[in-house]
């Protein structure tokens, strides 16, 4: 509070300002749905708002007394943004302090000031961005027709906004530049291999790894069975046949031979006898292979029938030698020198060519791969590159070709995305259209509509092509598993002591659970809404029993009835629930803070860095535990401005355990910030669907405008969001109308609306 001295100051200059203005206003000076005066807002803002934010006291660098609204919001939108957002979760002032009539018409007016000044700009927008992992992982392998396993050699890249497509964080440094460079190299490789003669090698024993055990001589001895000790190897082959054979011996003990069991590249497991005992007369074992990728090849050699006894003198003990490999290829047929990427851009092997066709076929892949018709000079440079390395590597194409491949692949054309506001031709829509929906390049139909000019006309159209094909999985596992933040799962470390029920089996139930959800509702274009209130989920038998189902399907993963249960919608399924728990219990604050914050926009500011973090009373504290210590934590008055609107909610999903199995606990009435009872997940979910429809659907679009444009959206975009909210709305809320709008309201070379 403020000292009496001061409040009297600070009213002092209130009233110098607004001296010809009532000191008070009656409710009935804010009819609903209407915007204030400025003279109005100014009086409402001296009333509730100046004791703390102007004169002599500006809590958070904010002065209200000093700010002119209605230039002050054109020229400070983004304090104005933050003043309407704190109303509405009434994080300030505090709910008893100002009766709803008021906040909610000091909030309509502050809005209708920050959509005229937004009305008078354009949103924001990203011309250039870096592919992702994800999107350089799918764009390689669309461009050059493989399933390379790119992601997995890349690093996971930082999130602005609460997405890793964030265009302000996809720095490149020189380190991360590197790597992409080699993952292409190596993609090259399997999109055109190379012609290769065979080769005789040998390898010892000693040359293979093995457990903690070194090296005997020239031959590794295996002491045990199981894989931790198996001997091991990975050879650098390039693609085609493989001929082998593979030396062993063994310490022979029991009443049976020494018995192996060798596991090669993808074959399925494969166990050999192993008569010898003497590693310089060894069993000989046959080992032919193929191998259809110039990658690491792993061969791994197990003893399968360890035995020791030691009641005999000395003890018996059996014991395998890997004495060495002999390998022979590759032996390469025209089978193994074929490959899609040369057939889709080459016709065919390299090796039959004209140059002009050669040409022609440099000229189609660097096309696709700048996402545009490659410049004359392109081209150029680019046959040139071809005819040195000809020359260079003795008339081999192919090699001349993996030069051109890496030149194309390390051009900022490629690995950047360049789609312009204002763009001429349709191929920057293409780009943003195809990253936004499948995370990858334009396939053929969008290339042909952009190079007829022909894909602003038929949008809606191709969007709803583009949502029914495989590719738009990516607005699941990459949007929607980042929004709601079960893509976290797999970074989860539950403590098994807590919840001995959570496995890695059901760590995979919840995510496909959550992921199939997601896909229904686009395949069957379904009501946004869902996400709120679904009385279905899809489970296996495991989630079933997780959830206590009475229906439970047979096997495999089946579209299931939540009727008879509490559990609605995604906010209820279980990876949700548990990526919101701490590892060995649940947390009201974060659950909470997951709803407030991703589904309704409502989440109050991140907490000061000195307060300290809730304890509970015990180890394994219970939901009346958790009362008890919110309660307290809220008794703080540096606590309590968020907490009161954190806690109700998150407490209210305490019939959840931390895994998001049903516990049995008597519930106990809460109070929102804004006055709402609830009484557990039932009350939760009205709430959400008839209470705060406007604010859930409001963050829908701002969050997949968030992901669409690469950039966090701002006060500029409000115009363009409440657009797309009412457009959302007339179509039934269908998840096709808002992803249509955002692509009407922020593509590239789409007419300012």
């Amino acid at each position: 509070m403020c000292c009496p001295v001061k409040k009297a100051q600070l009213w002092l200059a209130a009233y110098l300002w607004i001296a010809a203005v009532p000191l008070a206003l009656a409710d009935s000076a804010f009819p609903t749905g209407e915007s204030l005066s400025w003279q109005d807002t100014r009086m409402l803002m001296a009333e509730y708002c100046f004791d703390c934010h102007g004169g002599f006291l500006t809590e958070g660098n904010v002065d209200l007394v000093a700010a002119k609204f209605e230039r002050s919001v054109a020229e400070t939108p983004e304090m104005w943004e933050n003043a309407a957002k704190a109303l509405r979760i009434h994080y300030m002032p505090q709910e008893e302090a100002m009766p709803v009539e008021r906040r909610e018409a000091l909030i309509r007016s502050i809005d209708a000031r920050l959509l005229q000044a937004a009305q008078l700009t354009r949103p924001d927008h990203t011309t250039m961005r870096r592919l992702n992992r994800y999107e350089f992982a799918n764009t390689l392998n669309d461009l050059l027709l493989i399933d390379f396993p790119a992601r997995a050699r890349l690093p996971a890249d930082d999130s602005g906004y609460g997405f890793d497509n964030n265009a302000d964080v996809l720095s490149v440094s020189p380190l991360l530049l590197e790597k992409y460079l080699s993952v292409s190299a190596e993609a090259a490789e399997w999109a055109v291999p190379l012609r290769v003669e065979s080769r005789k090698q040998q390898f010892t024993g000693a040359e293979f790894a093995a457990g903690f055990e070194p090296a005997e001589g020239f031959s590794r001895k295996i002491y045990a069975g199981g894989m931790s000790n198996a001997a091991r190897i990975s050879l650098n082959l390039m693609a085609g046949e493989y001929r082998a054979k593979l030396y062993l011996a063994g310490d022979q003990a029991g009443d049976e031979y020494v018995r192996v069991r060798m596991y090669s590249g993808d074959e399925p497991p494969r166990e050999v006898e192993v008569p010898s005992d003497d590693v310089n007369s060894p069993t000989v074992v046959d080992l032919n292979f193929s191998v259809r990728k110039s990658e690491p090849y792993h061969l791994a050699i197990e003893l399968a029938n360890d035995y020791y006894d030691d009641s005999t003198s000395p003890p018996s003990d059996r014991n395998l030698y890997v004495v060495g490999l002999d390998l022979d290829g590759p032996y390469q047929t025209a089978e193994g020198l074929y490959s899609p990427f040369l057939e889709r851009h080459f016709g065919g092997a390299l090796e039959q060519l004209k140059p002009a066709e050669i040409r022609a076929g440099i000229q189609r892949f660097a096309s696709r791969a700048y996402r545009r018709p490659v410049t004359s000079e392109e081209l150029n440079s680019l046959w040139h590159i071809y005819q040195e390395e000809f020359a260079r590597t003795g008339q081999s194409p192919r090699r001349a070709l993996h030069a051109v491949m890496d030149t194309v692949m390390a051009s900022p054309n490629f690995i950047f995305r360049w789609e312009p506001r204002e763009a001429v031709s349709e191929y920057g829509l293409a780009s943003w259209l195809s990253y936004f929906l499948w995370g990858s390049m334009p396939d053929d139909r969008l290339f042909e509509l952009a190079r007829k000019n022909e894909l602003r006309t038929q949008l809606n159209s191709e969007i709803q092509r583009m949502l029914q094909d495989p590719r738009a999985a990516t607005l699941t596992e990459e949007f929607a598993a980042q929004w709601l933040q079960f893509r976290d799962l797999w970074n989860l470390q539950v403590d098994p002591k807590s919840y001995p029920a959570y496995s890695d089996q059901l760590q995979a139930a919840m995510w496909q659970e959550t992921t199939r959800f997601f896909a229904d509702l686009i395949q069957r274009d379904g009501s946004i809404m869902r996400i709120l209130d679904a009385d279905y989920t899809f489970a296996n038998p495991l989630l079933a029993k997780h959830y206590g189902l009475k229906d439970a399907p047979k096997k495999d993963f089946q579209r299931v009835s939540l009727e008879g249960t509490d559990r609605r919608g995604i906010w209820s399924q279980a990876g949700v629930l548990t990526v919101t728990s701490h590892p060995d219990r649940t947390s009201p604050v974060l659950r909470g803070k997951f709803i407030l914050e991703n589904l309704l926009g409502m989440a109050p500011p991140p907490p000061p860095a000195n307060i300290p973090s809730l304890s509970a009373k015990t180890d394994h504290p219970t939901p009346a535990d958790f009362r008890e210590s919110l309660a307290l934590h809220r008794a703080d008055p540096n606590c309590a401005s968020c907490h009161n609107i954190l806690d109700p909610i998150g407490l209210s999903l305490e019939s959840y355990d931390g895994i998001g199995a049903r516990r049995q606990e008597p519930m106990v009435a809460e109070t929102l910030f804004d006055g709402t009872v609830i009484d557990g997940p039932d009350s939760l979910v009205a709430y959400l669907v008839e209470t705060r429809r406007d604010e859930f659907v409001a963050t829908f679009a701002e969050k997949l405008t968030t992901y669409a444009t690469g950039r966090g959206v701002n006060w500029r975009d409000r115009p363009a969001l409440e657009r797309i909210v009412q457009e959302t709305e007339s179509q039934d809320f269908r998840i096709s109308a808002l992803i249509t709008a955002v692509v009407e309201h922020y593509a590239p070379g789409r007419p300012a609306r």
